[in-house]
């Protein structure tokens, strides 16, 4: 009898569970399009646009169920509050609790960016902005731009565009805006409801979200005040380029050392030469060089080698920039030198062939290297390039030529006399009619000003000229493929760098021109272009 009652209790939970999978199939095919619609504000308390405002909570209802998204960091308040506004959630409300006292005749807005999703397809609410004053009127001033990298000439968006009620260098680093906003995803902003005056404009790339410039967050300013004008096709559109601003003298940091003596600091060849000097430990002197990029400086202790920590100081332009401790260890430097180079498999005869190590090399005079050209050996010799730690290979290369460079042990030595292992390298020469060439011709140039214009070509050395006029320029044998052309004034100290901006003296980022397509270079071709310059 129990074994019937299992068997019929079985059957039964089977055609639940069957008819359950059929209901979930049918479900499934008739589901529908995808809900794309946001959802849309049915009404607020206190009522949107209210004047007089004095409430301490704000009500939002929408017309399906929400959910909130990132709130806190979407919600931009304009004055900014000292202390956030606490956003919660109930069904189809959102309540918004002020938790900070209001400024008198003020007018606030609150835009909500994508902080606020419906909750099926996270659709976020449109253009959703709370707008109230505690005054008798709503302003309705504003001030319209655009913010791009002053370098890569792209519009960058999520930017902060910060207004202050007056000109002073301690606003991005002592005080919240009086009014801001964010950037769009084309880098136009529109900061609206403003009240008449002359502000500051500061553009700042906010990464820790604290309303000032610190670190390294690109910045743009404006050397003169903004006027809020009505909102209307008629607004001004301020254009601000951002960049990282140059210390005043360089920073250590992200330094590496390693235990052969050598310091490696991320550098920029604006400041020139560094210097270390050794604390309380004679015989031993100091060595800099820089990578190819000259965004890396190396230093390196060199004499006897103590086994130790050698407290050292690193200066600048005769100022202590920092005491660290280098470990210089006769292990490190007893095993073989890594020999390093820049040869691709094929190489342009005109290029500089680099022979370079982590440490630093002392050449031998009776260096033996062996170069073979189509199996013929050639003459040729190793070379100081006069750049510290980098040689040279000297030698007649030829066109579409294969050939064979062997550095034997003894060539290289380092402070301990240990030597590098054999190294060969292959590689080919390109032919004439491997490469290609670019003629450019530039116009709008200003006369009497200096230029310099930069061909880049991913995973090689971009090639770097300069120019004083309008006229036609020739960039001859290069590599096949796609590049990028751009240029820049070199108008401020004339370094022959890009020079990004000052705030402490008003002094803006050297400008700089794109060129609008990609360049593509063939074999054997000439390509001719011309390029006017327009802001």
């Amino acid at each position: 009898m129990i074994k019937v009652r299992v068997f019929i209790l079985g059957m039964l939970g089977c055609a639940v569970a069957a008819l359950i999978s059929s209901c979930a199939q049918i479900r499934g095919i008739s589901g529908g399009e995808k809900d794309t619609t946001p959802p849309t504000l049915t009404s607020s308390s206190p009522e949107n646009f209210s004047t007089r405002f004095n409430s301490k909570t704000i009500t939002l209802e929408f017309d399906e169920y929400v959910q909130l998204n990132n709130v806190q960091q979407e919600l931009i308040v304009s004055p900014p509050p000292k202390v956030k506004p606490l956003v919660r959630l109930r069904d189809k409300k959102v309540s918004i609790e002020l938790r900070d006292a209001l400024l008198p005749n003020t007018t606030y807005t609150f835009n909500f960016g994508k902080g606020i999703v419906d909750v099926n397809e996270a659709n976020s609410v449109n253009n959703l902005l709370y707008v109230f004053s505690t005054g008798d009127k709503i302003d309705s001033l504003a001030v319209s731009g655009k913010v791009e990298d002053a370098w890569e000439r792209i519009p960058v968006a999520g930017i902060k565009l910060m207004l202050y009620d007056s000109m002073s260098q301690e606003n991005p680093y002592t005080k919240n805006p009086y009014y801001f906003s964010r950037s769009a995803d084309d880098g136009s902003f529109t900061i609206p409801y403003l009240h008449e005056g002359n502000y500051q404009m500061i553009a700042l790339e906010d990464l820790n979200d604290n309303f000032r410039l610190d670190g390294d967050e690109r910045m743009a300013f404006l050397n003169e005040t903004v006027s809020p004008t009505v909102n209307d096709s008629s607004l001004v559109k301020y254009p601000l380029r951002l960049s990282k601003m140059r210390p005043e003298k360089p920073r250590l940091v992200e330094y590496d050392v390693d235990s052969a003596g050598v310091l490696k600091i991320p550098w920029d060849e604006f400041y020139g030469a560094l210097q270390m000097e050794p604390i309380a430990s004679d015989g031993l002197d100091w060595v800099q060089w820089f990578d190819a990029k000259r965004d890396t400086a190396y230093l390196w202790l060199s004499g006897l080698v103590p086994d130790a920590y050698i407290n050292t100081r690193v200066i600048w332009n005769n100022e202590i920039l920092d005491t660290l401790e280098v470990p210089f260890f006769t292990e490190a430097l007893s095993d073989s030198i890594e020999l390093r180079n820049n040869i691709s498999s094929k190489w342009k005869k005109t290029d500089n062939i680099i022979i370079t190590a982590e440490e630093f090399l002392f050449l031998n005079v009776s260096a033996v290297v062996k170069l073979l050209e189509d199996s013929n050996v050639i003459d040729c010799r190793i070379e100081n390039l006069n750049e510290g730690n980098k040689y040279g290979v000297e030698a007649k290369f030829k066109d579409g030529k294969k050939y064979e460079l062997t550095i034997f042990p003894g060539t290289f030595t380092n402070a301990l006399s240990a030597t590098n292992d054999t190294t060969t390298i292959f590689f080919q020469t390109y032919r004439m009619e491997d490469l290609g060439q670019l003629n450019m011709n530039v116009s709008g140039l200003i006369a009497d000003s200096v230029y310099q214009i930069i061909l880049e070509k991913p995973g090689s050395l971009s090639v770097k000229q300069n120019l004083t006029s309008d006229g036609p320029m020739v960039f001859q044998g290069l590599i096949p493929g796609e590049y990028s052309l751009r240029l820049f004034a070199d108008s401020e100290i004339q370094n022959g760098l890009w020079d990004p901006a000052a705030f402490n003296i008003g002094r803006q980022p050297e400008p700089v021109w794109v060129y609008p397509q990609k360049i593509t270079v063939r074999a054997n071709w000439e390509l001719n272009l011309d390029w006017k310059l327009e802001d």
